[in-house]
């Protein structure tokens, strides 16, 4: 998976709105790899945030507070196998 040019683009748009000179922020990302390598995985760890949350599903449980504060003992035996 790589960044998408359009959202890198985006990102830098609004990170450069933010300071007084605007262009002169582009033009430095532009002409420094480092920072746009930087700036390129910022956008790349959105995206797959964003995908990883489009492809979650939820399931909503009803439990009350002791059953989650004090869960049956085979339960934290098989959570712990499972780290």
């Amino acid at each position: 998976m790589k960044a998408e040019p359009e959202r890198v683009d985006q990102a830098l748009q609004d990170l450069a709105a933010s300071y007084e000179d605007p262009q002169q922020v582009v033009e430095y990302y532009k002409s420094n790899p480092q920072a746009m390598a930087s700036l390129e995985s910022m956008v790349l760890e959105d995206q797959i945030v964003d995908r990883v949350l489009e492809q979650a599903r939820v399931t909503e449980e009803q439990k009350d507070f002791d059953s989650i504060m004090n869960p049956p003992k085979e339960t934290q035996e098989s959570e712990q196998d499972n780290d």
